[in-house]
Protein backbone atom coordinates (compact mmCIF):
# COMPACT_ATOMS: atom_id res chain seq x y z
CA UNK A 1 0.00 0.00 0.00
CA UNK A 2 3.08 2.52 0.39
CA UNK A 3 3.11 3.03 -3.40
CA UNK A 4 -0.59 4.29 -3.68
CA UNK A 5 -0.89 8.20 -2.53
CA UNK A 6 -4.51 8.15 -0.47
CA UNK A 7 -5.44 12.25 -0.56
CA UNK A 8 -9.10 13.15 1.37
CA UNK A 9 -10.96 15.96 -0.13
CA UNK A 10 -9.95 17.20 -3.75
CA UNK A 11 -11.69 17.27 -7.17
CA UNK A 12 -11.02 14.58 -9.35
CA UNK A 13 -10.14 16.05 -12.81
CA UNK A 14 -9.93 12.70 -14.39
CA UNK A 15 -12.28 10.73 -12.50
CA UNK A 16 -12.15 6.79 -12.80
CA UNK A 17 -15.50 5.69 -14.50
CA UNK A 18 -14.29 1.70 -14.17
CA UNK A 19 -14.19 1.95 -10.36
CA UNK A 20 -17.61 0.71 -9.92
CA UNK A 21 -18.03 -1.80 -11.97
CA UNK A 22 -21.65 -2.01 -14.73
CA UNK A 23 -21.40 -6.29 -13.80
CA UNK A 24 -21.54 -5.37 -10.17
CA UNK A 25 -24.71 -2.83 -10.29
CA UNK A 26 -26.61 -5.31 -12.69
CA UNK A 27 -25.87 -7.87 -10.10
CA UNK A 28 -27.58 -5.44 -7.43
CA UNK A 29 -30.17 -4.00 -9.33
CA UNK A 30 -31.72 -6.30 -11.58
CA UNK A 31 -31.27 -4.27 -15.06
CA UNK A 32 -28.91 -4.51 -17.64
CA UNK A 33 -30.31 -1.58 -19.42
CA UNK A 34 -28.13 1.53 -19.95
CA UNK A 35 -31.47 3.44 -20.30
CA UNK A 36 -32.36 2.38 -16.48
CA UNK A 37 -28.46 3.68 -15.29
CA UNK A 38 -28.71 6.47 -17.47
CA UNK A 39 -31.74 7.19 -15.18
CA UNK A 40 -30.59 6.23 -11.85
CA UNK A 41 -27.49 8.48 -12.50
CA UNK A 42 -30.06 11.44 -13.15
CA UNK A 43 -31.33 10.61 -9.60
CA UNK A 44 -27.97 10.64 -8.15
CA UNK A 45 -27.13 13.86 -9.89
CA UNK A 46 -30.08 15.46 -8.22
CA UNK A 47 -28.79 13.94 -5.06
CA UNK A 48 -25.43 15.59 -4.78
CA UNK A 49 -27.09 19.28 -6.01
CA UNK A 50 -28.41 19.02 -2.55
CA UNK A 51 -25.72 17.82 -0.88
CA UNK A 52 -24.33 20.57 1.56
CA UNK A 53 -20.54 21.85 1.26
CA UNK A 54 -19.16 20.45 4.36
CA UNK A 55 -19.92 17.42 3.45
CA UNK A 56 -17.28 16.74 1.02
CA UNK A 57 -14.13 16.78 3.50
CA UNK A 58 -14.51 12.92 4.41
CA UNK A 59 -14.21 11.15 1.20
CA UNK A 60 -10.82 9.61 0.19
CA UNK A 61 -8.67 9.45 -3.36
CA UNK A 62 -6.45 6.76 -3.91
CA UNK A 63 -3.59 7.62 -6.82
CA UNK A 64 -0.71 5.12 -8.46
CA UNK A 65 1.10 7.92 -9.80
CA UNK A 66 -1.63 9.96 -11.81
CA UNK A 67 -3.66 7.55 -12.33
CA UNK A 68 -6.70 7.62 -9.99
CA UNK A 69 -7.26 4.21 -8.72
CA UNK A 70 -9.67 4.17 -5.61
CA UNK A 71 -12.02 6.30 -4.08
CA UNK A 72 -14.46 6.07 -0.56
CA UNK A 73 -16.89 8.57 -0.82
CA UNK A 74 -18.21 9.80 2.35
CA UNK A 75 -20.49 12.71 4.01
CA UNK A 76 -22.20 13.65 6.76
CA UNK A 77 -25.31 12.05 7.52
CA UNK A 78 -27.02 15.20 8.33
CA UNK A 79 -25.91 15.78 4.53
CA UNK A 80 -27.19 12.66 3.18
CA UNK A 81 -30.63 12.66 4.96
CA UNK A 82 -31.24 16.35 4.01
CA UNK A 83 -30.04 16.01 0.15
CA UNK A 84 -32.63 12.35 0.00
CA UNK A 85 -35.57 14.51 1.66
CA UNK A 86 -35.28 17.61 0.78
CA UNK A 87 -36.21 16.68 -3.23
CA UNK A 88 -37.85 13.75 -1.67
CA UNK A 89 -37.14 12.52 -5.36
CA UNK A 90 -40.78 13.71 -6.27
CA UNK A 91 -39.42 14.09 -10.18
CA UNK A 92 -38.71 10.43 -10.35
CA UNK A 93 -41.31 8.91 -8.17
CA UNK A 94 -43.91 8.01 -11.23
CA UNK A 95 -41.20 5.90 -12.97
CA UNK A 96 -41.68 2.43 -12.39
CA UNK A 97 -37.76 1.76 -13.14
CA UNK A 98 -37.13 3.73 -10.01
CA UNK A 99 -39.62 3.90 -7.61
CA UNK A 100 -38.64 0.48 -5.76
CA UNK A 101 -34.69 2.21 -5.48
CA UNK A 102 -36.32 5.40 -4.26
CA UNK A 103 -38.33 3.34 -1.99
CA UNK A 104 -35.08 1.29 -0.33
CA UNK A 105 -33.62 4.87 -0.18
CA UNK A 106 -36.63 6.01 2.13
CA UNK A 107 -36.45 3.08 4.18
CA UNK A 108 -32.63 3.09 4.84
CA UNK A 109 -33.38 6.86 6.40
CA UNK A 110 -36.35 5.88 8.41
CA UNK A 111 -34.26 3.27 9.85
CA UNK A 112 -31.19 4.98 10.80
CA UNK A 113 -33.12 8.10 12.16
CA UNK A 114 -34.89 5.33 14.24
CA UNK A 115 -31.36 4.43 15.20
CA UNK A 116 -30.53 8.02 16.00
CA UNK A 117 -33.55 8.50 18.11
CA UNK A 118 -33.34 4.86 19.86
CA UNK A 119 -29.32 5.96 20.80
CA UNK A 120 -29.21 9.09 21.83
CA UNK A 121 -26.66 9.61 18.98
CA UNK A 122 -25.81 13.04 17.60
CA UNK A 123 -26.56 13.40 13.92
CA UNK A 124 -23.74 15.98 13.38
CA UNK A 125 -21.10 13.37 14.97
CA UNK A 126 -22.46 10.69 12.63
CA UNK A 127 -20.32 10.29 8.79
CA UNK A 128 -22.26 8.77 6.36
CA UNK A 129 -20.03 5.84 3.81
CA UNK A 130 -21.96 6.23 0.31
CA UNK A 131 -19.66 3.82 -2.46
CA UNK A 132 -16.72 2.85 -2.32
CA UNK A 133 -14.83 1.80 -5.61
CA UNK A 134 -11.72 0.27 -7.22
CA UNK A 135 -10.34 0.05 -10.46
CA UNK A 136 -10.45 -3.46 -11.86
CA UNK A 137 -6.96 -3.87 -12.27
CA UNK A 138 -6.20 -3.08 -8.42
CA UNK A 139 -9.44 -5.61 -6.83
CA UNK A 140 -8.03 -8.00 -4.73
CA UNK A 141 -4.76 -6.57 -3.15
CA UNK A 142 -6.70 -5.32 -0.19
CA UNK A 143 -7.50 -2.12 -1.02
CA UNK A 144 -10.92 -1.78 -0.54
CA UNK A 145 -10.33 -2.96 3.21
CA UNK A 146 -7.48 -0.10 3.63
CA UNK A 147 -9.20 2.27 2.47
CA UNK A 148 -11.92 2.04 4.80
CA UNK A 149 -9.63 1.31 7.65
CA UNK A 150 -8.18 4.85 6.33
CA UNK A 151 -11.77 6.20 6.23
CA UNK A 152 -12.81 5.50 9.51
CA UNK A 153 -9.47 7.00 10.83
CA UNK A 154 -10.02 9.69 8.95
CA UNK A 155 -13.57 10.48 10.06
CA UNK A 156 -12.28 10.11 13.81
CA UNK A 157 -9.84 12.72 13.05
CA UNK A 158 -12.37 14.80 11.72
CA UNK A 159 -14.71 14.38 14.66
CA UNK A 160 -17.53 11.57 14.04
CA UNK A 161 -18.04 9.74 16.38
CA UNK A 162 -20.08 6.77 14.16
CA UNK A 163 -20.42 5.80 10.48
CA UNK A 164 -23.31 4.79 8.81
CA UNK A 165 -23.13 2.39 5.87
CA UNK A 166 -25.90 2.27 3.62
CA UNK A 167 -25.08 -0.53 1.06
CA UNK A 168 -26.15 -2.84 -1.69
CA UNK A 169 -23.97 -5.47 -2.15
CA UNK A 170 -22.25 -8.05 0.01
CA UNK A 171 -18.61 -6.40 -0.78
CA UNK A 172 -18.80 -3.86 1.39
CA UNK A 173 -20.67 -5.53 3.86
CA UNK A 174 -17.99 -8.31 4.30
CA UNK A 175 -15.32 -5.70 4.98
CA UNK A 176 -17.35 -3.51 7.68
CA UNK A 177 -17.85 -6.84 9.58
CA UNK A 178 -14.04 -6.82 9.94
CA UNK A 179 -14.12 -3.64 11.28
CA UNK A 180 -16.93 -5.13 13.91
CA UNK A 181 -20.10 -3.01 12.20
CA UNK A 182 -23.75 -3.58 13.18
CA UNK A 183 -26.52 -4.31 11.37
CA UNK A 184 -29.42 -1.90 12.58
CA UNK A 185 -31.30 -2.67 8.86
CA UNK A 186 -32.37 -4.67 6.02
CA UNK A 187 -34.09 -4.75 3.27
CA UNK A 188 -33.58 -7.25 0.05
CA UNK A 189 -34.20 -5.10 -2.94
CA UNK A 190 -35.68 -7.92 -5.22
CA UNK A 191 -38.71 -8.84 -2.74
CA UNK A 192 -39.07 -4.79 -2.16
CA UNK A 193 -39.29 -4.84 -5.69
CA UNK A 194 -41.79 -7.72 -6.03
CA UNK A 195 -43.73 -6.81 -3.13
CA UNK A 196 -44.04 -2.91 -4.07
CA UNK A 197 -44.61 -2.61 -7.50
Amino acid sequence: MEKFVIIPNITVEKPNNTLWSEEAMVKVWGKPTKEFYEKLDECFKTIIRYQKPESKELSLYVFDGEKHIATRLTETLESFIHEVTINNFNQFRADDDLKPFIGCFEFAINVIIQWLDASKINIQKVAHFCGVGVDPEYRNMGLGTELVRRALEHSKNCGYSHVVVETTGDYSKKIMEKFDGVQIGFIDYKTYCETNS
